[in-house]
Order: structure tokens, then sequence, then C-alpha cells
């Protein structure tokens, strides 16, 4: 065998923590989980936000009647 083998494991927080922060999902559909904190802020005084939402799955395809927009998200 030539090269390197690799092992795969599970994702494991605690043994990541040194390289930064899981972001995970919430466990329960409709909720939702911030990780603004491990953001940097922008010089011109407007802060980055991180969330994560635990959406139940949709049948495709999926009929919408409004899409929200923030007026200041690029």
């Amino acid at each position: 065998m030539t090269g390197i083998a690799v092992t795969l494991k599970s994702p494991d927080a605690e043994a990541f923590a040194p390289y930064g922060r899981f972001v995970t999902a919430p466990d329960t559909p409709g909720e939702r989980l911030f990780y603004s904190d491990t953001l940097m802020p922008h010089g011109d005084g407007s802060t980055p936000v991180l969330h994560v939402n635990h959406v139940r799955s949709q049948n495709l395809p999926l009929t919408t009647t409004y899409v929200e927009r923030h007026p200041n998200a690029a």
C-alpha cells in the first residue's frame, strides 16, 4: 500500500475544539441556534449574524406564497 491511510471518525466537538467551534443544528424542528459570537465585526459598524435553523424536510416541488427579504442583506 502506498500513501497515507486516513481513518474517518464521527464528528466530535471536543476533539475539534483546538481548531475552532462546531456549528450544529438544534435538535428540535422550529428552533434556531446563534453563532454570531464567533464572527468578527466589520470595520463599518455592521455586525455579521450567523444562525442555524432546524427545518423539517418538505416534498418537492415546494410552493410558496411569501418570501422574506431583509433590506440590508447582500
